[in-house]
């Protein structure tokens, strides 16, 4: 028999798993394995609920990018805003309001991403600030600048610990997966003991590792029809 590995995918540990059990169920009058196929139960169980933990925790990734990239998108507009509002109060581009708030213009801020922007806004905000004696209106624009990267900074942290989460639920995923091989080969070497000398006896119980599960070669036949249907559609054009 084979045994499967880290490196075996969880969706084909999961089919050896039913495999096993089935065939354990040909044989109740058997007690040994009648209880082998509740031991597979249990490991299929334990790692089939870690597998489904992980990838709940992975389908929390993409809004947790849209949200930032999304509050990035609305710090920069922001950004340019009150840069024009800056130039307007000057009345001409490096006045001496834009000289003092935004020395460099505001591009080297709005290229940033992440913790630099947060933290160019929060220096922002300080210019912003020491310019109220020359420009009244530089208080509301600050508080806005400041409403954006407070928006944007909480993005940011849901998306750290949204990663943190995958990373943890994947460790937990791969100890189950983990455990789940060792309870594998276990119950190989107690069928081997049951009927010693016996390789198709043996093998009856286990099917093939170095195979594609059965969800894989369902995903690539799905890609498959799919180009399938827009060659034909592509041909029906021409």
């Amino acid at each position: 028999m084979q045994n499967p590995t880290m490196k075996t995918r969880v969706s084909k540990c999961l089919e050896l798993a039913t495999y096993s059990i089935r065939m354990f169920g040909k044989f109740p009058a058997n007690v040994v394995l009648t209880q082998l196929a509740a031991d597979m139960t249990a490991a299929k169980s334990h790692l089939a609920t870690s597998q489904q933990t992980y990838e709940a925790a992975v389908l929390d990734i993409l809004p947790a990018r849209v949200d930032a990239k999304y509050e990035n998108h609305r710090s920069d507009r922001r950004i340019r805003l009150t840069q024009q509002k800056v130039e307007m109060a000057d009345g001409k581009k490096g006045g001496r309001i834009a000289e003092l708030v935004f020395p460099e213009g505001s591009t080297p801020i709005t290229r940033l991403q992440g913790d630099s922007q947060i933290q160019a806004m929060s220096d922002l905000e300080g210019r912003l600030e020491s310019a109220m004696q020359l420009w009244p209106e530089a208080a509301a624009e600050r508080e806005a600048i400041k409403e954006h990267r407070e928006a944007y900074d909480t993005a940011l942290a849901y998306r750290r610990n949204v990663g943190q989460n995958v990373r943890n639920k994947r460790a937990l995923r791969n100890a189950a997966k983990e455990a789940f091989i060792t309870k594998y080969v276990e119950i190989g070497s107690r069928v081997a003991a049951e009927y010693p000398r016996d390789s198709v006896m043996q093998d009856l119980f286990f099917d093939e590792v170095r195979t594609k599960s059965a969800l894989a070669e369902a995903d690539e036949d799905d890609d498959a029809d799919t180009e399938s249907e827009e060659n034909s559609g592509e041909n029906k054009k021409g």
